[in-house]
């Protein structure tokens, strides 16, 4: 079992889900690299929307270097002083910079996996989501071009790139079933 997991994958596809599966069956911690990018909204004042928080993470990309927040959240993990015996989860990954600056600091010890799930699933499951981003509003054609963003569809090096970032896992889940049958794909990559 790795020390360190890193969860990659679109919009809706169950990265949460999978994190809280790996802390409440197996122990986990969990380390949003997003921590640093919600803290960054909140100090400009400005509402946590989906497409603030792709605005303002390229932002902190391009001024800070693109796997900034993979760096502050090393440094959080760091200052909070967690046992070294705990196996941390890393989630809310959108730059495949991130992931080479958490392969830097972790070596073999990181293990990254892909979650995936149709465009259709992955809609419904966010506009579901009771006003976490403010997305149940949301019709299909707006969550799409949101949702292909944030696969990197026009972007930058600095930039969204979640389809690099998946490029970069060890394996992928293919969350399309219940969440029983996720349970089970969870704990045979954990086991194995």
């Amino acid at each position: 079992m790795k020390k360190y997991i890193a969860i990659v994958g679109p919009i809706g596809a169950g990265k949460t889900t999978v994190s809280d599966i790996l802390i409440e069956e197996f122990g986990y911690v969990r380390y949003k690299i997003s921590q640093g990018l919600y803290d960054e909204v909140e100090r400009r004042g400005l509402e946590r929307t989906r497409i603030i928080l792709q605005d303002v993470g390229d932002d902190l990309r391009n001024l800070k270097g693109p796997g900034v927040l993979s760096k502050l959240a090393i440094e959080k993990l760091k200052k909070d002083g967690v046992d070294q015996s705990k196996k941390i989860v890393f989630e809310s990954i959108r730059n495949h910079n991130e992931i080479l600056v958490l392969q830097e600091e972790y070596g073999d010890e990181l293990f990254v996996i892909s979650v995936d799930t149709p465009l259709e699933v992955r809609y419904k499951r966010a506009v579901e989501r009771k006003g976490q981003y403010n997305e149940q509003d949301t019709t299909f054609e707006e969550f799409k071009k949101i949702a292909e963003r944030d696969l990197g569809k026009g972007n930058g090096e600095n930039e969204q790139n979640v389809l690099k970032c998946m490029e970069l896992a060890d394996i992928e889940i293919s969350n399309d079933g219940t969440l029983e049958d996720l349970k089970k794909k969870v704990e045979t990559l954990v086991i194995s």
